[in-house]
């Protein structure tokens, strides 16, 4: 799950730098095409259904007990789900992608 993560982080940070300078580079295309052929397809028509709905960046770090995206508080259950797990989770109010930021920079 960790390349998952990572992907979506790096997919993300393309797709938010493609709609600023609002400029199509070969090497970014080519670069964030690889990264879609990363994701599974669930998680990749998640990712696509959150960016078509505004939710940019669609995949955001857990900053203690709340999402990185909306700043509501998360449930405790999930927030300890999220800090124990290497695993993509949803959060309950704004729909984003929600990670522990040691699990993207492969610490354990």
């Amino acid at each position: 799950m960790d390349e998952t993560i990572e992907a979506l982080i790096e997919l993300a940070s393309i797709d938010l730098e493609l709609r600023k300078r609002n400029v199509n580079h070969d090497g970014i295309e080519i670069r964030r095409a690889a990264l879609r052929r990363l994701l599974p397809g669930l998680v990749l028509a998640t990712y696509d259904a959150l960016v078509r709905a505004g939710r940019n960046p669609a995949i955001v770090e857990s900053r203690g007990a709340y999402c990185g995206g909306c700043n509501l508080r998360l449930p405790e259950k999930l927030a300890g789900q999220i800090r124990g797990e290497k695993n993509l989770f949803a959060c309950p109010h704004c729909r984003r992608f929600v990670y522990f930021k040691s699990w993207s920079e492969g610490e354990d």
